[in-house]
């Protein structure tokens, strides 16, 4: 592989962003395109790596080279994110993308000499590499009519940055994921149809250079109540997301599939719980793994296994927990527990059923399996609460109304909190089977340490941490409600505990 590396001040930076060593033949070259939420940088909230990062550590639990490709290194400006984003299980993240804070559709797709055109924002590292894809990809710019010009709002501009035949040679990008347009909402200066030609023309540019690309338009995702602006802003994605859907599936051509891909399953930005709330765009860091999940089941990677063998519930143990057995112990008149199953019905206080495994005072690894299904109440206060501890230390998952917390954070939003459109998983409506692992993190290399938390196979909370609030529970598992200010309605069955090891689900089918 052929790379020309940028000359400028910040050298050795850039150097340490780019691939040490050419990718093999059979890797995902995979092209980014998007603004702040795909750069990632220091914002008002605070630095974020970008979903990037943690759709990376999909390619790695699956045993996928992961090559990213583009002409932007690092994060905006090139702040320093690399203690967001260091090397996991062994494999160093390669942080190139082709996004830029504060990026427009048409300033990738190229424009004319207009005046509602806004400038490049200057967020792209480095500076000379800001430009449309049309010059990056070797392609003749239509609005200026060159190979080397563009307007950067009314001013025409020579490019002199780096193309994709500088940094790659030959090597050509096979899957293109474009997320990009909610500042053009912001802006309110063009129309749905508008904004969605100018990704159409980033798309075709892209097939252009290699006719067999594959190419996901993502959904745009909400936005919180900061984020809005007048008649447009927040509110307007979804219209603009019902737009893409009727255009979208119209661009494929005869060897490029196009297709559009929702990535908001589980992501709710309104509570600020998954979102930069000083801006109301930007998700945080929960929201990046959510995201990045749903990225990876539209690419078709398997969802995380954080580097854990993945063992099905009847490998955890040959039958279900006997929930009525005196290995629990069953406290208050709200519950009843008959075999594999516990029924909760308790009102405001404290009924539970609880277990102690784990005397010892040093944690140990685990595995907890259960399904659990709420009554439709309306109530936010109704939680089953699942208290697990590792005889060190305890946090508490609840399974509510609104959706999946550990220790009172949202990991994953349910379709109650208001935006039936981007969060259509139920807790009322099935039941929802989750595991909780606690890892060692002195014993996996490359694995951070901590409690992991999967809803079906997808994971949802990583390297969580205990809360003191439960350190008397640290030796025990404790299923039901979460005190006086809760009620538990909920049914609980298919309890299984594996004590010294911790697995993965299995990945579910495609």
């Amino acid at each position: 592989m052929l790379e020309k590396f940028p000359s400028f001040a910040a050298g050795v930076a850039a150097l340490a962003l780019s691939v040490a060593f050419p990718p093999s033949a059979d890797a995902r070259d995979i092209v980014f395109v998007g603004d702040s939420i795909t750069q990632g940088g220091s914002y008002l909230a605070g630095p974020v790596a970008s979903w990037r990062y943690a759709l990376f550590k999909h390619f790695v639990d699956a045993g996928e080279e992961f090559f990213p490709m583009g002409t932007t290194l690092g994060a905006r400006g090139n702040t320093d994110v690399s203690a967001l984003c260091p090397p996991y299980r062994g494999v160093a993240f390669t942080n190139v993308s082709e996004a830029a804070a504060s990026a427009r559709a048409y300033q990738y797709a190229g424009h004319a000499a207009d005046g509602k055109f806004r400038a490049d924002p200057g967020s792209a590292f480095p500076p000379e590499n800001r430009g449309p894809v049309t010059i990056k990809l070797g392609q003749k710019n239509p609005f200026t009519g060159t190979a080397d010009e563009f307007f950067d709002g009314a001013t025409r501009k020579k490019y002199v940055g780096e193309t994709y035949r500088s940094r790659y040679g030959a090597r050509r990008p096979d899957t293109l994921c474009v997320l990009i347009g909610i500042n053009d909402l912001y802006d309110a200066r063009e129309g749905d149809a508008a904004i969605a030609e100018h990704v159409h023309g980033i798309v075709k540019a892209y097939q252009k250079h290699n006719p067999k690309i594959r190419v996901h338009v993502f959904e745009l995702l909400p936005t919180g109540r900061d984020n809005g602006t007048g008649t447009l802003g927040k509110n307007n994605y979804i219209p603009y997301n019902e737009h893409l859907r009727g255009v979208v599936r119209k661009w494929s051509t005869a060897s490029s599939k196009v297709t559009l891909d929702r990535v908001s399953d589980g992501f709710y930005a309104e509570s600020g719980a998954m979102i930069d709330t000083a801006r109301g765009a930007h998700p945080n860091r929960q929201g990046e793994l959510i995201v990045a999940g749903n990225a990876a089941r539209a690419l078709g990677l398997p969802q995380r296994s954080a580097g854990l063998v993945r063992r099905g519930n009847a490998e955890l143990s040959a039958s279900a927990e006997n929930l009525a057995s005196g290995k629990f112990s069953c406290k208050g008149a709200g519950v009843t527990a008959n075999g594999d199953r516990a029924v909760f019905a308790s009102g405001d206080g404290e009924s539970t059923l609880s277990r102690t495994w784990n005397k010892s005072g040093k944690a140990r690894e685990f595995t907890l399996a259960f399904t659990a299904k709420l009554d439709a109440t309306a109530r936010a206060d109704n939680a089953l609460g699942v208290i697990v501890g590792n005889g060190a230390e305890a946090g508490a998952l609840s399974v509510r109304e609104e959706g999946v917390f550990w220790n009172d954070a949202l990991l994953y939003g349910a379709d109650v909190l208001g935006d039936k459109e981007h969060n259509s998983f139920s807790t009322t409506k099935t039941a929802a089977a989750l595991r909780v692992a606690w890892l060692d993190g002195n014993a996996r290399a490359g694995v951070p340490g901590g409690f992991y938390v999967w809803l079906g196979d997808v994971l949802v909370g990583e390297a969580l941490s205990g809360d003191a609030r439960f350190s008397a529970h640290r030796d025990k598992i404790v299923f039901g409600d979460l005190g006086a200010a809760w009620i538990a309605r909920a049914t609980l069955s298919d309890v299984r505990f594996r004590a010294g090891t911790p697995f993965a689900p299995p990945a579910e089918k495609k």
